[in-house]
């Protein structure tokens, strides 16, 4: 799919943090005004798709859907860093996989000189909102937050290649983990892809362990309505980006 929404600014660097499966993975950084004459907080954004991202080495990046958020952050004072991951299509390659690239990527994170490791959140929306849970459930990398956007949190009927082996343990909804990571979830009431009952058992399941977690139910919206240039109007997908950018501000102050 073309990306057609509202022009992003060009990034301010671009890393290969990773090379698997003959691929090179890459991430791009947008920088906060102060760019890297300090530690700043940092919002990782991991795009969905289906779990289909890079079957081979791209000559340019674009960023993909969550470029946006990454340019958006930076407005707002954070590191703002867009990632990809291998395809789950390509041969021999399942889902833990794509959870490794995205957990090899929050590690190249951490040590950059201008990330401030302590305040690191994870956005992610459909299947990368599946990815950001994975990572926060991991128990290593401790993310400060989480942001998912109409995520998958139960991949048992979700008959995605690569995948019938692996969904059970793969399934965030049926392994939750107790951890200091606030959780943000939204969802649209009328999501026909993923049904929201999920996202609601996912974050009581949190709030019994003792998580700290919250859930936005936005009203008349459809699957993927954080995108910008997909399905709804940038003007409106701005709007549910406030609620989002001010638990950053709170979780990270």
């Amino acid at each position: 799919m073309a990306h057609v929404s509202k022009t992003v600014r060009e990034p301010d660097k671009t890393y290969i943090y990773k090379r698997a499966s003959g691929i090179d993975l890459p991430m791009q950084i947008y920088l906060p005004k102060d760019g890297e004459t300090k530690k700043s907080p940092a919002l990782i954004c991991i795009h969905g798709g289906a779990w289909e991202a890079l079957r081979e080495t791209p000559e340019q990046w674009d960023g993909g859907w969550m470029r946006h958020q990454g340019a958006i952050a930076a407005e707002q004072g954070y590191v703002g860093i867009a990632i990809t991951y291998r395809s789950v299509h390509l041969d021999g390659i399942d889902v833990r996989d794509l959870i490794a690239d995205c957990a090899d990527a929050y590690s190249f994170v951490t040590n950059l000189p201008y990330v401030d490791t302590e305040k690191i959140t994870l956005i992610g929306d459909s299947a990368g909102g599946h990815l950001a849970l994975e990572l926060a459930f991991d128990g290593r990398l401790r993310p400060r937050a989480v942001v998912a956007c109409n995520p998958v949190t139960d991949l048992t009927n979700w008959k995605m290649t690569g995948m019938p082996h692996v969904r059970d343990a793969a399934s965030p909804l049926l392994h939750p983990v107790r951890s200091e990571t606030e959780y943000f979830f939204l969802h649209g009431d009328c999501d026909k892809v993923v049904p929201i009952a999920d996202t609601v058992a996912m974050h009581e399941k949190l709030r019994a362990l003792g998580c700290r977690s919250r859930m936005l139910t936005v009203k008349g919206a459809s699957h993927a309505f954080v995108l910008y240039g997909y399905k709804t109007e940038d003007t409106v997908v701005d709007t549910y980006m406030e609620p989002i950018l001010a638990f950053l501000d709170e979780v990270n102050a």
